[in-house]
């Protein structure tokens, strides 16, 4: 019992004394560490404001290709598009989808700048009532319960500027504020340009995948080369073989020929036949012209 004493007392010390070390030379402080945007965010920038819209409650859709049939089909409150080149006939059909209670945004300046659009608007009887909020200039045609709004400098949406609270509160403003109970849909259309793919080399060359990309394909070589060489050896040129000796030769064939038959057509037949060395003697004067005695 006494012994068992000791040892949990001397476990207790001995955790007191590491504690008090780790305490007096050790010290915990926070560090910083740099998260490079994903390829998700570099391929869209306004990532962060539709994740942000989802997570507060908003039915948010995301979908490619801006036309006419997506946004005058779109059963959402609110539209986003940053592209316009629509024509007269095309934003006609948008005025009578936006009249029944929609909103178009529209983060492209050209419709702004463009005059005959301008003029076009007019003709169709609606004005384009200019506003500053935030230094940012916006162009909004009321059409009915709902609007057309162009945005000048439509930076304030995009993902490294949506964090600063008077662009949120601009973004909040644009969409969500004007969403009800009814219909609480928003409805990204993205152009063509947000969406564009990596080749599969560039996807491999992405920030942070060099160093892996480089050991791998020295282990694949290392690898490869290690299966190989065992199997086929090294790559060596094969030494030249000398051809036999030609009495060698001249005997195989002679051989083969006897083997065969075949003597009678090169040979002088005798009528009580010929001995071995006879034909190979009567062999070389054919070819050589000396035979041994």
């Amino acid at each position: 019992m006494e012994n068992k004493v000791y040892i949990c007392a001397a476990i207790i010390l001995i955790i007191c004394f590491l504690g008090v070390i780790f305490y007096t030379y050790f010290e915990i402080y926070p560090t910083k560490e740099r998260i490079y945007p994903s390829k998700e965010a570099n391929n869209n920038k306004y990532l962060a404001a539709e994740r942000w819209m989802k997570e507060t409650g908003y039915n948010v859709k995301v979908i490619k290709n801006i036309n006419k049939i997506n946004i005058a089909e779109a059963a959402e409150k609110v539209v986003i598009i940053d592209f316009w080149f629509f024509g007269e006939n095309e934003i006609k059909e948008i005025i009578e989808w936006v009249k029944s209670g929609h909103y178009l945004v529209v983060l492209d300046d050209f419709l702004i700048e463009d005059p005959e659009i301008s003029e076009f608007f007019k003709e169709q009887g609606l004005i384009m009532e200019e506003k500053f909020i935030n230094q940012i200039r916006l162009i909004e045609i009321k059409i009915g319960e709902g609007a057309i709004t162009a945005a000048d400098m439509p930076y304030f949406m995009q993902n490294e500027n949506i964090s600063e609270i008077k662009n949120a509160e601009l973004t909040w403003m644009l969409t969500g504020a004007r969403t009800d109970s009814n219909n609480r849909g928003i409805l990204f259309i993205r152009h063509s340009i947000w969406n564009t793919s990596k080749s599969f080399f560039g996807a491999i060359m992405e920030r942070g995948n060099l160093t892996p990309v480089i050991i791998s394909a020295l282990l694949l070589i290392l690898i490869g080369f290690w299966t190989v060489i065992p199997g086929f050896g090294l790559v060596i040129h094969d030494k030249q073989r000398n051809s036999r000796p030609i009495k060698d030769r001249f005997t195989a064939e002679i051989r083969f020929l006897k083997k065969y038959k075949a003597l009678d057509y090169y040979l002088d037949k005798k009528e009580n036949g010929y001995s071995y060395r006879e034909l190979i003697n009567q062999y070389r004067r054919k070819l050589n012209g000396n035979a041994e005695n």
